[in-house]
Order: structure tokens, then C-alpha cells, then sequence
């Protein structure tokens, strides 16, 4: 197991940032082992604690481990951060649009799509969303609190890798 040697080599190196990248992104990108990837990035933060990048990924690790309301928290923090991208933002977005309806929110999604298309439309004709969505998307087909809204949720992460609407 690739992701696993990684693993290993932050228990030797635990600064390596290019092997707790390539762990990270494994372990909940292409093996779906979320809590593995939530634990990484955990240990990651605590050394790295400024790390706006794992702090971003961490979000997403929160909604793919079921912690709607601290991912929800999470998201708010990193959404009001200035120092965070407009592209970062957009995927942190659509990840809060799915996490509001793990918890039932559905209220707030009108408002949600309208604030993403807005940041989307502001955005050079060249931007993509440099976001994995595979890990996300797993968590979606595969949850049983967004089995009413999953078909919607796999095309609406699915258009947003494509940047449709743009």
C-alpha cells in the first residue's frame, strides 16, 4: 500500500510536507479511508498549525468523517479568511452546500448557490476548480443522510470539476 509507505515515512520525517501531501490525498482521495485521511491531517495541523492548505483539506476530512457541525464551523472560520483564495473558496463552498444538507438545511441552499455562482462569475475565463472532489463525491454515493439529495450532489460536484455555468 502506497498511501501506507507514505505513512511510514512521516512516522521517520514528520516535517515532510511532500509525503503528508501525498499521503493526505491517497488515504481520501483514491482509497476513501477517511478516518485514516481525517487522523493524517490531524497530526499534520498540530505540527503545521498555519498550514491554510490542511486547514482547507481538514474541512473537507470533517464532512467525510460525519462532523457536519464542527465541518460547518470549519468553513464559516475559512470562508471569512481573507488570506484563503477565491478558487480555494469556491470549492470550500460547494463542500458546505453538500455538509448543509447532511444536516438538513435546506433552507440555506438557495442563498449558497447564489453567493458560489456569484464567485464563480467574478473569476478569469481560464479558472478551473483545483479541488479533488473524489473523495467527496464517494462520501456522497455512498451516505445514507444524503441518499434524498445524492444524484443531485454527484452532478453539482461534477459540474463544478467540468466549470459548467461559466
Amino acid at each position: 500500500n502506497v498511501a501506507l509507505c507514505y505513512s511510514n515515512v512521516l512516522k521517520v520525517y514528520p516535517r515532510y510536507a511532500q509525503a503528508y501531501q501525498t499521503a493526505s490525498y491517497l488515504y481520501h482521495e483514491a482509497l476513501f479511508n477517511f478516518p485514516e485521511a481525517f487522523v493524517l491531517n490531524q497530526n499534520w495541523l498540530t505540527q503545521f498549525p498555519n498550514d491554510l492548505s490542511a486547514q482547507c483539506d481538514f474541512a473537507q476530512k470533517y464532512f467525510t468523517t460525519s462532523r457536519f457541525a464542527e465541518c460547518e464551523q470549519r468553513l464559516a472560520a475559512l470562508l471569512a479568511n481573507a488570506e484563503v483564495e477565491p478558487s480555494t473558496k469556491i470549492g470550500l463552498r460547494a463542500i458546505g452546500i453538500a455538509n448543509a444538507l447532511a444536516q438538513n438545511k435546506t433552507q440555506q441552499i438557495p442563498a449558497a448557490l447564489e453567493t458560489l455562482q456569484q464567485n464563480i462569475a467574478v473569476q478569469p475565463d481560464t479558472f478551473k476548480v483545483n479541488w479533488s472532489f473524489e473523495g467527496t463525491k464517494h462520501f456522497i454515493s455512498t451516505n445514507e443522510t444524503l441518499a434524498p439529495h445524492r444524484a443531485w450532489l454527484l452532478q453539482f460536484f461534477a459540474a463544478l470539476e467540468r466549470k459548467e455555468g461559466k
